[in-house]
Formats: C-alpha cells, structure tokens, sequence
C-alpha cells in the first residue's frame, strides 16, 4: 500500500473522529432541548431562508416578497439536505442543520491537516493542526452550530490546499465557494494567487493558472451581486450594509484584542499562537508564511468591515473563525519545531501533556458556552416567537430585533427594526426615512429589549405584555444583570402616521 495515501488516510480519519466526538459531546452535554435550538438567532434567520428556497424556490423572508437578509448564499444550498433528512428522519430542524455543519467541520479539520502536511509537519503535527482547529471552543461551537462558519473554514482550507498544491482550476473552484460562503473571503485572493505566481513552467503557464484561480469567483461574485441587485437594487445582501455603519478602527481595536484574540481562550492564544508564528517560520520556503498571512487578511477584512461589541462572544467569533483557525496549520509544524528542541523525552512528554490539557480544558469551556448559548435563545427568542405564533391572529404584523426565530414558527409577517430582513428599511438614509419604513408596514407587535422602547416611544405607543428574561447573559457578557426581551402592544401615533402617509 502507498504509504503516503495511508498517510492521508489516518491525518483525515483523525480529523474527522475529533469533529465527530467533539459534536457528540456538545450535543449531548446540551440535552434533548439543545438539539432543536441554534446558539444564535442567526441560526433561525438562514432556516427561513432555506425553507423557503426549498418549497418555493425563491429567497424570501416573508411569503411572496423576496428578500436579501441572508450572509451566506453557500450555506443556504448546502442547508437543503439537512433539511431533507431532518424531515425523512423525523429529526428537528435544528438538529439536520446541525448535522451539515458538523460534516464541514470535519472537512475543514481534514483539510488544515493535510495543509500543516504539506509545510512540513509530521503526522503527529498535521494531527496536532486538526485539533488546535476542532477544540478551539469557537471552533467546538461552530461545528454545532448550524451556521455558516464551519463551510466557510471548510472552503478556504481547501482552496489554500489546492493552492500550494499548484492545481489552480481546483483552487479556483473552491475559493469561489469560500466567497459565496462567506464575501470577506476575497480577501484571501493574494494568498491564493502567490503559489501560483512562483510556480515552476512559463509565463504563460502561470498566467493560465492565475485566471483558473480567478475565473470561478468572479463569475460567483457576479451571480450574488446580480441576485442581490435584482432584489434590493444593491450588490451585498441588506446584512453588509446595516452591520457597516458606525465603524471605528479604534473603537474596534481595544476590543478585538479583549474579546475576539483573547476571547479564544488559553490554549489559542497562548498555546496556538506562539507555536504558529513559529511554524510559519520554519516552513516559510513550503508556504508557512502565505498561510499565516491569510489567516491575517481574513481576519484584518472581517474587523474593518463591522463594529465590534464589547462583551459579545461567540456572535462575534464566528466571523473572525473562518481566518483565525487557518494558522492552525502553521502550528502543527510548529509543534514539531518544538519537540525538536526539547532535550529529552521526559520534557516532550511533560509538554505534550499540558497541551493535552489546555485542549481538554478549552472543551470544558465549550461545553458550558454552547448550552447556555442555546438556552438563552430558546428563553429570549424561540418561546417568544412560539408565543406568538399561539395566541395572534395570522394578520398580526411584528417588529422585532432579531428576526429569526419569529418568523421560522410563524406565518406572522415580521419587520426586523435594523432593516437586516427588510430593505426599505436597511437602506433608508435617515432615522425619519427609517421610522416611515417601519410605519409603513403597520406592526401591531414589537418583541424587542426593553431599552428599545425608550427609541421607539416618539414614533409608537407602546404597551408591555410580557416580559422573557435570562439571570446571566452567555452572549453578551457585558450585560452583567442578564438580558430581557418585551413583547409590546403597538400603536402607530397619529403624527408619525400623518407625515409618513400611513393610512389609519
């Protein structure tokens, strides 16, 4: 037998075995609640989305009115057979969604190793890469989460592979899949151009290679501009645009450094980290460094195209993960680089062993986060979204923040107060302009935290009608009292109705 296709064999088998058990032990530490919820309501949001494409064939958020709420095109497809097999199975929603993105974890998890592979590393270092980039607890997360982080990982791996493997149609092919998963991915275009560029063969031979890898994404660059504009009248979907406004490098700076680098925990920041610079040193002739500077420019795109949130976890976690966890592969041969210079077996064992449980402990973490994570949005926005469902009529129009789980058990039409559903009201250029586009669409419901009504009360008159709660906040650690969520009886003040046209 090849040895090096055994080789490949154990660093994917072993990939994917820790993905597989790190998703079993998440699941399972969540309970039976834990596998039809989503850690995020971000979650609920691309459900509605796929369920619509599913049945209808069209991206709408309410029935019969396309819409451009979604971030992800890619995940939307790839969620459909989740969807499929959830339904032939039984099995929640939630949990079939689940099941996709644990599949791409184990992709993107067997990908980083073949990638610390081709630097350099052993395959004790290629398998050190796939558990640095599977226990991350981000990463842990991710794997369950039933979002679009893990197939964005998954697609940029896998297009930095092919890359450094000098196969550019195949690279072409999944950097445009890594853009239609998540667009900040176009940011890895130098990294993946760079390989190529220095390849051995003739100017045209490169040249040739250069347009396979550009070719694909311009082309699905083109189709989620075009669906968008046919949509919106805009090239990025509504999300870009409202999560744009108010950046502040900074005002982001101090904190990506406290909640994003550090948010990671231990074992990235202290343990990862030094071994990936290191890593990327040592294999800067295979690769090391355009790796490591990927993971840069990812992460540098996802942080200057969005304000960042003091105190927010794994909300904002997740889009720096799909960058961040690419250095994985830099530090699986830098482990290696470190073993070499330790003396002798006892001090290779003494560190092997608190690496082993730096990784143990940062799984600990994962487990609390994820289902407090779940059983915050259950609490905060699935029981409401049910309540409401239950005990309105069909016609009731709501207002939220947070749209995802409101619409997905309902067939209420719901307007997402940033306008992240609703492009009337995302790209309104002024607050008057924003407070007539809600108007306009009647709400006679608005499920919001209670400081909104404070914003609201000018324009509506509001009247409380139950309150949801949670004692601490896994989401938001900066609200140290918890968070809440109210439900108001609205109505439409005279004036507002009067200078915004709105009929009674």
């Amino acid at each position: 037998m090849n040895p090096a296709r055994t080789e490949s064999r154990v660093i994917v088998g072993v990939g994917v075995a820790l993905t597989a058990v790190t998703a079993i032990v998440l699941l399972a530490h969540a309970g039976a609640r834990g596998l039809d919820e989503f850690p995020l309501d971000d979650g609920w949001i691309h459900q509605v989305y796929a369920r619509s494409l599913a049945t209808t064939g069209t991206l709408a958020y309410n029935p019969g009115r396309p819409e451009a709420g979604f971030s992800s095109l890619l995940w939307l497809v790839t969620a459909l057979p989740g969807r499929a097999l959830a339904s032939l199975l039984h099995l929640p929603d939630a949990l079939g969604a689940k099941l996709v993105s644990i599949a791409w974890s184990a992709v993107a998890a067997a990908q980083l190793a073949r990638i610390a592979r081709l630097l350099g590393a052993s395959v004790p270092g290629a398998l050190a890469a796939a558990a640095f980039a599977t226990l991350s607890w981000s990463a842990a997360i991710a794997a369950v989460s039933g979002m679009e982080a893990s197939l964005a990982l998954a697609c940029a791996a896998s297009a930095l592979h092919a890359a450094l493997s000098q196969r550019a149609p195949l690279a072409g092919l999944w950097f445009a899949a890594a853009c239609l998963a998540r667009p900040e991915c176009a940011a890895l275009a130098p990294c993946l151009a760079w390989p190529l560029a220095r390849a051995p063969g003739s100017t045209t031979e490169r040249a040739t290679s250069l347009a396979a890898l550009c070719v694909p994404p311009a082309l699905a660059a083109a189709l989620w501009a075009t669906i968008n504009l046919r949509i919106t009248g805009h090239p990025l979907p509504n999300t870009f645009y409202v999560k744009a406004t108010g950046v502040s490098l900074a005002a982001n700076a101090p904190v990506f450094l406290r909640d994003v680098l550090w948010g990671e925990g231990v074992p990235q920041v202290v343990l990862a980290g030094p071994l990936a610079l290191l890593g990327a040193w040592r294999a800067r002739d295979r690769g090391g460094l355009t790796v490591l500077t990927a993971a840069v420019l990812g992460v540098a795109a996802v942080a200057l195209s969005r304000p960042l949130f003091e105190g927010v976890t794994f909300f904002q976690l997740r889009y720096f993960l799909p960058f961040s966890l690419l250095a994985s592969a830099c530090a699986g041969v830098g482990v290696d680089a470190l073993f070499e210079r330790l003396p002798s077996r006892a001090s290779k064992t003494l560190v092997g062993g608190a690496c082993a449980l730096f990784l143990a402990a940062c799984v600990a973490s994962s487990l609390h986060a994820h289902r407090t994570h779940c059983e915050e949005i259950r609490a905060l926005h699935t029981d409401p979204a049910r309540d409401v469902a239950r005990f309105t009529t069909p016609d009731t129009v709501v207002a939220v923040e947070g749209a995802g789980a409101m619409r997905y058990f309902g067939e209420r039409t719901v307007v997402d107060l940033y306008g992240l559903n609703d492009a009337d009201v995302a790209f309104a250029r002024t607050t008057r302009e924003r407070t007539c586009a809600i108007a306009r669409r009647r709400p006679t419901l608005i499920v919001t935290p209670p400081w909104w009504a404070e914003k609201l009360a000018p324009a509506f008159e509001l009247a409380p009608v139950r309150m949801y709660s949670v004692r601490e906040s896994a989401i938001m650690r900066s609200f140290a009292n918890g968070r809440a969520v109210a439900v108001f009886a609205a109505r439409l003040r005279p004036s507002i109705a009067a200078r915004c046209g709105v009929t009674p």
